[in-house]
């Protein structure tokens, strides 16, 4: 649910949010990415929104798929926020989640001792769902179907009469 929070306005979230004891970081988030902190559980939750405009369907996705993602400002900007984040917070733990595109920086930004979460990530083929990363997908999913033979994945069933790849990846 945290995910689908993270493609709302930030306005929007701060509440739902604050629901489940976490306070939204607005210096170290932007439509793009969420930091969120519990300082009575000293938690650290980051979450990484999928595409949400054109240049990330023209640039960024494009990146991914011939494995250059780290070398553009998108993956850039959430590791700094991320790094950031750690340092300002000293969490006893961290989780990094992210959805389609951020699931894939997701993966990327977040620490061998940090606990990484994605949905229906995207994947190219040198990608590698890490030890410590637990990758869901949708049964149908186009977008996370080169990662959903790797260890640690999760196939979850498709409503859907048939695999609908669009329905599937929401």
């Amino acid at each position: 649910m945290m995910l689908k929070e993270s493609y709302k306005p930030i306005k929007d979230q701060e509440n739902y949010y604050k629901q489940h004891g976490y306070i939204l970081d607005k210096s170290l988030s932007d439509r793009f990415h969420q930091t969120l902190y519990n300082p009575n559980q000293k938690k650290l939750l980051y979450t990484v929104a999928g595409s949400r405009n054109a240049f990330d369907w023209l640039v960024n996705d494009p990146a991914l798929a011939v494995g250059q993602l780290k070398s553009t400002a998108r993956y850039q900007t959430a590791k700094t926020a991320l790094d950031q984040a750690k340092q300002k917070y000293q969490p006893s733990n961290t989780v990094v989640s992210g959805h389609s595109l951020g699931g894939r920086i997701a993966s990327g930004i977040g620490g061998s001792g940090d606990k990484i979460l994605t949905y229906n990530s995207g994947h190219s083929f040198n990608n590698k769902v890490r030890n410590n990363e637990t990758e869901y997908r949708t049964r149908g999913d186009w977008v996370s179907m080169l990662g959903s033979l790797s260890q640690n994945v999760k196939t979850l069933s498709n409503n859907s009469f048939f695999d609908d790849p669009i329905n599937s990846h929401d």
